[in-house]
């Protein structure tokens, strides 16, 4: 038997798991899902005290953690993200903090190139990805001030953002924009891609949203 340890700098990574829980959701196609990706291949986590770890010839191998994989080990990371933010923030809403989270959630892995899906080793999607990785520091500060709209829009279509400047004067502030996608061309029936970007005039943050246009006979 040979035990292996765990590797770091490891290139590139992240890397979408080709089992990975993916999009658009059938039942609600207006919805971009997933929210964003977080660890959960190989996790080696606590479990119930002498828990069955894997069978052998010579009998039952028993361990006090356990070593999964999925959505329940990605929802763990991303929640421990949240509890670490409402400690943090105490007045933070729920929706305060999944706004921080997906927002600031990167798109790039460690070598600054586009996540890859591990399916086809092809760049991750928004359907597949969704906003990107999660990243527990950037969520904690993601930032108010003045922003400026950086699009990128998707092929076959022009976006408008009206306002194209957003300005937060005070904590809490509320302030609110309009998106406008006008189709160019032939009629678009395949999937397309792009993003908003709300960058502070510093640089030092930005928030991102990706965007998604599909027609719904495609599902």
């Amino acid at each position: 038997m040979e035990f292996r340890q765990t590797f770091t700098n490891v290139s590139p990574a992240p890397v979408v798991t080709p089992t990975g829980s993916r999009g658009p959701s059938r039942h609600f196609p207006w919805i971009l899902k997933p929210d964003m990706m977080a660890p959960g291949h190989l996790v080696l986590g606590a479990s119930l005290p002498k828990n069955t770890a894997t069978q052998i010839v010579s009998g039952t191998l028993r361990s006090d953690y356990i070593i999964a994989s999925g959505i329940s080990a990605a929802c763990a990371h991303a929640t421990g993200v949240a509890a670490l933010q409402k400690s943090a923030h105490p007045d933070w809403s729920p929706a305060a903090i999944r706004s921080a989270i997906v927002t600031t959630a990167n798109p790039l892995d460690n070598t600054l190139r586009p996540i890859r899906d591990g399916k086809d080793n092809l760049p991750a999607s928004p359907l597949v990805m969704g906003a990107g990785h999660i990243d527990p520091n950037k969520a904690l500060d993601p930032g108010a001030a003045i922003y400026e709209a950086i699009v990128t829009a998707p092929e076959d279509y022009v976006v408008t953002v009206s306002p194209a400047t957003l300005v937060f004067g005070k904590k809490y502030e509320i302030q609110s924009y309009n998106i406008t996608l006008m189709g160019i061309g032939s009629e678009n029936r395949k999937i397309s891609f792009g993003e908003l970007v709300w960058s502070e005039e510093s640089g030092n943050h930005k928030v991102r949203s990706p965007i998604v246009l599909f027609h719904l006979g495609l599902l």
